[in-house]
């Protein structure tokens, strides 16, 4: 049967793609879920005028891709 390695495929894709529609709204109900009763009018500094400095310090995980002709870096980060 030359149509079953179709099959397959259609199968496999089909499954992947339920998969990761799953997988995406796991990840809108958790946000949700978290930033339920978030006010956004706090904010943690006792003047409200104050300057709020946030730093963020990343590091390098995986390098992903190098693109040498638009010197594009892709890598994976752990915060």
């Amino acid at each position: 049967m030359p149509s079953t390695p179709i099959i397959t495929v259609a199968v496999l894709l089909l499954t992947a793609y339920v998969q990761g529609s799953q997988s995406v709204s796991f990840d809108r109900m958790l946000i949700e879920k978290l930033l339920k009763n978030y006010n956004t009018d706090v904010r943690p500094v006792e003047n409200t005028s104050q300057v709020l400095e946030v730093s963020l310090g990343l590091q390098p995980y995986r390098l992903l891709r190098v693109v040498r002709h638009t010197d594009v870096l892709s890598e994976t980060v752990s915060l």
